[in-house]
């Protein structure tokens, strides 16, 4: 947490300096119009400065604390992450928090395809299957079927591939979102060597994209009824 004050200081220090250096440059060549300034700015930047300078050191030297303390604020943290799963309550800001950290984890998976560290055989074999299933689908012509969401623990992850490797997230589903299914289909190998159906939908967020078949099921049906 003392990287923040350690920013700030950094940060308040280059500004300071944009600000300082002309005013000192025309203190130097105009005297004493400038000097108010001047001292003025040099007090409060180095006031500032100090308060920066102690929250650092308060944050980065922390006084003991002690155990039944640390415990308590243990806890606390646990069960503000937890209490709402545990309720099945999905809070704004969580899912506030889960788009940021998607956001970021796509443009990390971008970065690594594009030094290539992921096994290419693999994405050539599978973007062949994808436009394999397109060109079933598009010759089907199945009219798109509205599909709810069902069964989740958690939550469904909707990818930009069918796989569950060498795939983006683009979007999370959780019990009853509904989504449209449009009849493409396609099965691939999850990461433990079991294959399973996925289907290419476009969640209520207007997103499209890939995920498991398994927990998804016509509206007149539930999970108990209705088993793929």
């Amino acid at each position: 947490m003392s990287i923040i004050p350690f920013a700030l200081q950094g940060v308040f220090r280059a500004i300071y300096w944009v600000i300082e250096i002309p005013v000192a440059a025309l203190h130097k060549k105009l005297g004493i119009s400038f000097y108010k300034i001047d001292n003025l700015l040099s007090q409060l930047g180095a006031k500032i400065d100090s308060v920066l300078l102690r929250w650092n050191k308060a944050w980065h030297f922390p006084k003991k604390m002690r155990l039944w303390k640390s415990l308590l604020v243990y806890v606390v943290c646990v069960a503000a992450i937890t209490f709402p799963s545990l309720i099945k309550v999905e809070t704004n800001i969580y899912r506030k928090g889960e788009y940021v950290y998607l956001q970021y984890e796509s443009t990390l998976i971008n970065l690594v395809e594009k030094c290539g560290w992921y096994n290419k055989a693999e994405t050539v074999s599978l973007n062949h299957d994808i436009q394999a299933a397109q060109e079933i689908s598009e010759e089907s012509e199945v009219s798109p079927i509205t599909l709810v969401v069902s069964g989740l623990k958690s939550s469904l992850l909707v990818r930009d591939a069918p796989s569950a490797k060498n795939s983006i997230e683009l979007d999370r589903l959780y019990n009853g979102d509904t989504v449209v299914w449009s009849g493409m289909l396609i099965f691939s190998e999850m990461g433990n060597g079991s294959i399973e159906p996925w289907v290419k939908v476009i969640t209520p967020n207007g997103i499209e994209g890939w995920t498991r078949l398994f927990y998804l099921y016509p509206k007149q049906y539930d999970n108990t009824e209705f088993y793929v």
